[in-house]
């Protein structure tokens, strides 16, 4: 594509948006917050200098300098929210920086690195790690009963369907050892499309989306659980944006503080066995600063385990770290997110904590591979793993 050819995407943004571009004072607050500064030390990635970058952009005639200034920049982000949190003008970071990469993608600019192959894999296995369609139902246990139709429905998301298949076992067998009925898409279930919305890839959102909720309605469910912090923020979010969504969207760390709530656990499991640890939480971005509220819900789980310590890092909820996964970096910039995730065992290693416990495969995966890389002395558990081992399920 010639660089005289693309259109200033700055001016093709929704009129909130623009306003919330031009309300950025250049104060400098978000800069020490900006995890991609924090690693590569280069202000050009800040989000104050991105949004000065968007706006000295001519009508026309785009040079190529620009254009690979502009994809280093908006893809060098996890678009954490960490700046949006700390924004004074209040600006919606996340929403407009992925509204900037759809534009960057529609002219052929982006995405980056092996985020380009995310659209193809998806438009043809409804994955984005190229799994077999026919096999996204390979980890669920014989001995776990799914409903046809039923209230509850379970969305186990792309990663712990090929990836992570462990946890998702132990979320079904969780859910019949409280004896909540559920219903699963099976085979049927495609890609949220979350890598692709993260991304600016949204050619295909509307048609995964609608086959999702079209297929969960035919099971006649009210309340879908997701295990994925990404897939969750995508339903909440991004879903409704495409297709009406029927049903109430909740996370599964909201699901299991309910039940901590009603004694769930007491009256269909006995209780919560003691465990003697000392554990910290880490606070997926999905779950946190893009939802605005999920903070207590994780929090509530686990000091419903008797004996259990939970430490707080320096930096959590609201200011908590990225790990370094979101946005596509995991895939574009492994490197990277590599970096950020070191940084964030760190955080938790100050604290004494033997153990970091979340709630996202994304941020699991990230830390994991990390954790390998550093060779730190750590336990890194799913909090549904944690709390399906305490009820005996392993």
């Amino acid at each position: 594509m010639e660089a005289g050819n693309i259109r200033n995407i700055a001016h093709e943004l929704s009129p909130t948006l623009r306003m919330q571009l031009d309300s950025c004072t250049r104060c400098g607050l978000c800069v020490k917050w900006c995890p991609a500064v924090e690693e590569l030390g280069d202000l050009a990635l800040s989000p104050a200098k991105k949004i000065t970058l968007l706006r000295k952009v001519p009508k026309s005639n785009l040079k190529e300098d620009f254009i690979e200034e502009a994809k280093r920049a908006f893809y060098s982000c996890t678009v954490c929210g960490a700046c949006s949190a700390v924004c004074g003008s209040l600006i919606d970071t996340p929403e407009l920086w992925e509204r900037i990469r759809e534009g960057l993608v529609e002219q052929g600019i982006g995405p980056y690195g092996k985020q380009k192959g995310f659209l193809t894999r998806i438009k043809s296995k409804y994955n984005p790690y190229d799994g077999d369609p026919n096999a996204r139902l390979d980890w669920l246990p014989k001995d776990v009963e799914v409903a046809k139709k039923a209230d509850v429905g379970l969305f186990v998301g792309c990663t712990q369907s090929y990836r992570q298949q462990k946890y998702a076992s132990l979320t079904a067998k969780l859910l019949q050892k409280l004896g909540i009925k559920f219903t699963l898409l099976g085979n049927d279930e495609w890609c949220c499309g979350s890598p692709l919305l993260r991304t600016g890839q949204t050619e295909i959102i509307q048609d995964l989306v609608k086959h999702n909720v079209d297929a969960f309605k035919e099971r006649g469910v009210k309340r879908v659980i997701y295990t994925c912090a990404g897939c969750f923020r995508t339903s909440l979010i991004d879903w409704p944006k495409y297709y009406e969504v029927p049903f109430e969207v909740i996370h599964i760390t909201q699901f299991l503080a309910e039940l901590v709530n009603r004694n769930y656990f007491k009256i269909y499991a006995n209780k919560l066995a003691p465990l003697e640890k000392v554990v910290t939480y880490h606070d997926p971005c999905h779950l946190g600063r893009h939802i605005g509220n999920i903070y207590d819900a994780p929090r509530t789980v686990l000091n419903a385990i008797p004996k259990l310590k939970l430490v707080e890092m320096e930096r959590s909820k609201e200011t908590a770290r990225c790990c370094g996964a979101g946005g596509g970096v995991k895939a574009g910039i492994p490197d990277l997110a590599s970096k950020m995730a070191i940084k964030r065992l760190k955080d938790a290693v100050s604290t004494g904590a033997p153990t970091l416990v979340t709630s996202c495969p994304f941020c699991l995966t990230n830390l994991k591979d990390a954790l390998n890389e550093a060779k730190m002395d750590l336990d890194i558990l799913d909090l549904t793993e944690l709390i399906a081992n305490q009820l005996g399920i392993k």
